[in-house]
C-alpha cells in the first residue's frame, strides 16, 4: 500500500539558512540517535541542507520513488529507506537526472545505488550504503 502524506513546512528559508552555521558534531552533542554509520558519498561533501522527503520501499518496487519525485521541490533532500535491501539498487542515472531537473540538494539512500559513474558526475550528492548492478522495478 502506498501512503502519501501532506507536506508540512517546519522551517522557514531563513531558519534553514541559520542551520548552515551549525556543525554536525555540535548536533551530536545534543542527541545520540539519528546517525548512520558506514555511508559513502558520490562526491566530497560533508553537509547538505533542505527539507526532507522520506520514502520507505518494500520488496522490489521502486514506484514510490517516482511519486516522491513528483512531490519534491528545489532544495529538498530525498531520504530513501530500502528496508535493508542492499542487492537491488533503487537509485541510479534515470532518477538522478530527474533529481537534477528538480534541483534536489541531496539524496540519501539506505540501500544500494547503481550507475555509479553517472552519479559521480552529477551535481547532486548521493549518500549510499552499497553499490549493486541489479535494479528495482521502475
Amino acid at each position: 500500500m502506498l501512503t502519501v502524506r501532506e507536506r508540512v513546512q517546519k522551517y522557514t528559508a531563513d531558519e534553514i539558512e541559520e542551520f548552515k552555521s551549525v556543525s554536525t558534531s555540535t548536533i551530536g552533542h545534543f542527541t545520540d540517535f539519528g546517525f548512520i554509520a558506514n555511508f559513502n558519498c558520490t562526491v566530497s561533501v560533508t553537509k547538505v541542507y533542505g527539507e526532507v522527503i522520506t520514502v520507505k520501499l518494500s520488496s522490489g518496487d521502486g514506484y514510490p520513488l517516482n511519486i516522491a519525485l513528483q512531490h519534491a521541490k528545489e532544495g529538498d533532500i530525498l531520504v530513501i529507506d530500502a528496508s535493508g535491501n542492499k542487492t537491488h539498487a533503487c537509485w541510479g542515472e534515470f532518477r538522478a537526472r530527474k533529481a537534477e531537473e528538480i534541483g534536489l540538494s541531496a539524496v540519501i539512500v539506505g540501500g544500494a545505488v547503481t550507475d555509479f559513474e553517472y552519479l559521480r558526475r552529477s551535481r547532486i550528492p548521493v549518500f549510499y550504503e552499497s553499490f549493486h548492478q541489479r535494479r528495482r522495478e521502475i
